[in-house]
């Protein structure tokens, strides 16, 4: 962020003055935003005459890891960062300016759901029941659901952000819910969603060889050390089977 904030909201949030170029290098989309659309990328392109008429305010959420690590996420205004970064990438030579961001400091990586809610309550498009709505549920489902003890009794969360395997970070979980078309299946709930990740995890604990990817041997004593598989898998290859859902 700048050096300090310009303006307080009322609810909290803080306006600050960054340059593009940060904002497009140092902060990535919240991972469980709407997913990226380019005809809406090219129609912003198209209606601008400059790239410095992308001021924001984007906003952003700040909140503290389960490694106590600071992350910054877009969490409205993705296709306006797009538009900074195809620009900058066209013209690397191009002087850097100042875009508005609202930060939204939160407790933990699920309260971005709200913040995400709240954003978008007085857009035209609607959220519920839509497939960014049922992504964001998947992942906040199972992230609750999915959970091991350690031997002093302290509990584990087996889904969460920013995460080395064996555990199954937010980031690759939603990417590949993404790329396997998941939260698009209308008809799968976040209760069967979550029973098919148990099943699968069952499935690959009964045979480790079940699962189609290379780990060393101090993962798997992990992976059992915690009873949890999935997240050996880079390529979450045990969400394909709920296409057929």
């Amino acid at each position: 962020m700048s050096s300090g904030p310009i303006f307080t909201y009322a609810d909290g949030s803080l306006l600050y003055k960054i340059g593009a170029k940060a904002l497009i290098t140092k902060f990535h989309v919240w991972e469980s935003n709407r997913t990226m659309d380019d005809d809406h990328v090219r129609a912003l392109e198209t209606a601008i005459s400059s790239p410095t008429e992308i001021q924001g305010p984007f906003s952003v959420i700040t909140y503290t890891d389960e490694e106590n690590k600071i992350q910054n996420r877009i969490i409205d205004g993705q296709h306006r960062q797009e538009v900074l970064k195809r620009y900058f990438d066209r013209n690397q030579a191009a002087t850097d300016f100042e875009v508005l961001v609202r930060r939204y400091q939160i407790k933990d990586h699920e309260s971005a759901i709200k913040i995400f809610q709240q954003i978008n309550h007085a857009k035209p498009m609607i959220y519920k029941g839509s497939s960014t709505e049922r992504l964001q549920e998947f992942v906040s489902v199972l992230k609750r659901r999915l959970v091991s003890e350690s031997s002093s009794g302290k509990i584990i969360q087996c889904v969460r952000p920013n995460c080395n395997r064996p555990f199954l970070s937010i980031e690759t979980l939603t990417e590949m819910i993404k790329l396997y078309g998941i939260h698009e299946l209308t008809e799968l709930t976040s209760d069967e969603f979550v029973k098919h990740a148990e099943h699968m995890n069952a499935f690959y604990a009964e045979d480790i060889n079940r699962i189609n990817a290379r780990f060393t041997q101090t993962t798997l004593d992990r992976a059992i050390e915690h009873g949890f598989y999935l997240g050996l898998d880079p390529k979450c290859s045990w969400l394909l089977p709920l296409r057929s859902h």
